[in-house]
């Protein structure tokens, strides 16, 4: 089968996205497929054609600046002089120009994946995203299939977006399950609090920094990611005198991230928008426990492992230091069965919409 996966971004670009798309990519590369990644480059820095792990990425200069609704013109230029090189497209992201393109031109063979929130997570995405939902709803009526990563994406992807329910999926994201576990703890000092995800307002980061003045001393966080609200998230920290208690790192690699989820007691992780909670189910696999805001999709996964995350429906930072401090004190690291969210499961989910959408085509 060739295949055309379509996303903002790629790898070495970091994020949730490019990790899905990667993780599945390279696994139906190997497993014999022709597979191309079509994505954008904003550093203009990047070769235009690559090939990495059997998977041929073509990179598409972004000329427009900010980090949402990326345009990407200069693809549609390819995408509609190349609509027979591709016997399956996916395109990611219902939050970029990108999928609309693809569903121009290969509308007859295309399954969309949202990874919608809802909302924008910026001043400028909530601005643009009255405007642009007409095209994106056009963009998904014109798909074969939406998949979606959770009970409550697919909700909102029906409810905004007026998708028919019979044309969604749910796939979640997945995890590389066996590096996760093997993996290497730190030695650091406990109790060991840690986030990892992008420092941005809806990601609330700030409450877990807060909580901090409410626990013992004893007790730090370490913040993994970058993004708007870094400086801000410093300043705070400062205020509340926590220097020597909160450390900030970046661009930590997925080995070492690893041994990060297996050296900490809670993962922090207060978001008020998320389609998947890739990072929560990451952290589990490797035996940390989650205290998490009580809203989809979190709410959905401790309905089905209660032992492993934590859902507060207070967020003020006592109620959460008070949290922290109940899950701190359990015995021994979670142990829960995720062997369902592993990346060939994940991939082969995948790869049987594709099966079926082309099916389809055929007859």
């Amino acid at each position: 089968m060739r295949i055309g996966f379509i996303s903002p971004h790629y790898m070495p670009y970091l994020g949730g996205i490019e990790t899905l798309v990667q993780a599945i990519a390279e696994r139906l590369a190997a497993w014999g497929h022709q597979v191309e990644v079509l994505t954008l480059d904003t550093t203009a820095t990047l070769p235009d054609k690559q090939e990495a792990n059997r998977v041929l990425i073509r990179r598409f200069r972004e000329r427009v600046p900010g980090d949402v609704y990326h345009v990407g013109l200069s693809m549609l230029s390819y995408l509609l002089a190349h609509r027979e090189d591709y016997d399956i497209v996916n395109a990611h992201n219902y939050h970029a120009m990108p999928l609309l393109w693809a569903s121009v031109a290969y509308s007859d063979r295309l399954v969309a994946s949202t990874h919608y929130h809802g909302q924008g997570h910026s001043v400028q995405a909530n601005l643009i995203h009255p405007i642009y939902r007409p095209f994106g709803r056009w963009a998904l009526r014109r798909a074969q299939e939406v998949i979606c990563a959770s009970e409550f994406e697919q909700e909102l992807v029906c409810a905004h977006l007026k998708v028919a329910k019979e044309r969604t999926e749910i796939v979640p994201d997945g995890i590389d399950l066996v590096a996760l576990r093997s993996a290497q703890p730190l030695d650091l000092p406990a109790p060991a609090l840690l986030y990892v995800g992008r420092l941005e307002k809806y990601k609330r980061v700030n409450l877990a920094i807060a909580s901090l003045s409410h626990l013992p001393k004893d007790f730090r966080l370490y913040i993994i990611g970058k993004g708007h609200e870094e400086e801000n998230l410093i300043q705070q920290t400062r205020q509340m005198e926590l220097d020597d208690r909160v450390v900030f790192m970046k661009d930590v690699p997925n080995d070492m991230l690893y041994r990060w989820y297996r050296s900490a007691q809670v993962l922090v992780m207060m978001s008020e928008a998320e389609s998947f909670p890739m990072t929560s189910i990451e952290a589990i696999a490797a035996g940390c426990r989650v205290v998490c805001s009580a809203r989809s999709p979190f709410t959905e996964l401790a309905l089905r492992i209660p032992q492993a995350i934590f859902p507060l429906q207070d967020s003020s930072p006592l109620t959460l230091a008070d949290q922290i401090v109940e899950i701190a004190c359990l015995p021994r690291r979670v142990e829960v069965d995720l062997s369902h969210y592993d990346w060939d499961n994940i991939a082969r989910e995948t790869l049987r919409i594709f099966e079926t959408v082309l099916s389809s085509r055929s007859k």
